[in-house]
């Protein structure tokens, strides 16, 4: 517990531990791949605007995104 002003304790944080079955954490290793694709190509994306001399913001790069993805998922529903 951390103190805050007045004495009040508030909790600071927490740790799990999560023991996956085999077939959960390749589910989890698959979901975090594409995570980190979409953010590397997000930022290849704006790194590339930059170099250009255009500025690539929030709202048209997730405008971008929302047509790329259109009504196919990127991840399978979870069948757990």
């Amino acid at each position: 517990m951390t103190p805050v002003g007045g004495g009040c304790l508030m909790p600071a944080g927490r740790r799990c531990r999560l023991e996956l079955t085999a077939e959960q954490t390749a589910r989890c290793e698959e979901f975090a791949n594409v995570c980190r694709a979409v953010w590397n190509t997000g930022l290849e994306q704006r790194r590339e605007y930059r170099r250009r001399g255009v500025w690539m913001n929030y709202a048209p790069q997730c405008k971008e995104l929302a047509e790329a993805v259109g009504p196919v998922p990127l991840v399978p529903s979870p069948r757990w």
